[in-house]
């Protein structure tokens, strides 16, 4: 049950269904605003470290099909996100970026002991952009980022810092733009969020199961720099 690139791609494809299966050609002219809003799914960031973590504190089993430590989002939507962004010439675009995501990172022993980590991810960022083509858009600025590892029992780890989003944005248009009424489409976002790695302390971590237990979890330094996949709609003027 590892949460990897392709399950994130897969679960991208599964969201994006409805807005590819009947695409119509995007209008030709390029809007001077665009305002959406979307759902997204994070990996490759904490979950490795922290997996690693729980496997040298044995918290590594398998049952079934199911395989510990792992990751994976903790709901159907584990992110969501709002995008704003106005033309500055034919091509180049000036915006924002709002985005929250989570995910949770699961160790297991075999004896049914067990810990529980939540990553929260909250991300705001100004994004200049390039769009070759109407259906095409790369962007990339600063951000500000707040990371929380909340390892349960209050014990929490986090707190804001700078970093960079880059993102690439492929575009499904659903209705062109006309005189009465504006474009709206569906949009295939990557991007790729970089932050500094988050120093967790050492601590004692309570286990999921049976009589209250704690586990001593070490001094570590967390990558917290992670890729998105999602998938947004909206439209433009």
């Amino acid at each position: 049950m590892r949460f990897t690139a392709v399950r994130a791609l897969a679960y991208t494809i599964v969201m994006a269904a409805p807005a590819i299966a009947q695409p119509e050609i995007a209008s030709t002219s390029m809007p001077r605003v665009e305002i959406s809003i979307g759902a997204d799914s994070m990996f490759a960031g904490a979950g490795r470290d922290l997996e690693r973590t729980m496997v040298r504190l044995g918290l590594e089993s398998a049952s079934g099909r199911n395989h510990y430590p792992a990751t994976y989002p903790p709901s159907l939507v584990p992110g969501v996100f709002l995008q704003v962004h106005a033309g500055t010439s034919a091509h180049t675009m000036l915006g924002v970026f709002v985005g929250a995501d989570e995910s949770t990172t699961l160790g297991r022993s075999p004896n049914g002991d067990s810990i529980s980590v939540r990553t929260s991810v909250k991300t705001r960022a100004l994004l200049a952009s390039y769009r070759p083509a109407p259906w095409l858009r790369f962007a990339a600025g600063p951000s500000v980022i707040h990371r929380l590892l909340d390892f349960g029992n209050g014990q929490i780890v986090g707190g804001d810092t700078l970093g960079i989003l880059a993102a690439a944005d492929a575009k499904f248009a659903r209705r062109p733009r006309t005189l009465t009424h504006p474009a709206r489409f569906g949009y295939v976002t990557a991007q790729y969020r970089e932050t500094p790695a988050l120093d967790v302390p050492w601590m004692a971590v309570p286990l999921g199961n049976g009589p209250l237990r704690v586990v001593p979890w070490p001094t570590q330094r967390v990558r917290m720099s992670h890729w998105a996949i999602g998938l947004g709609v909206g439209f433009g003027i």
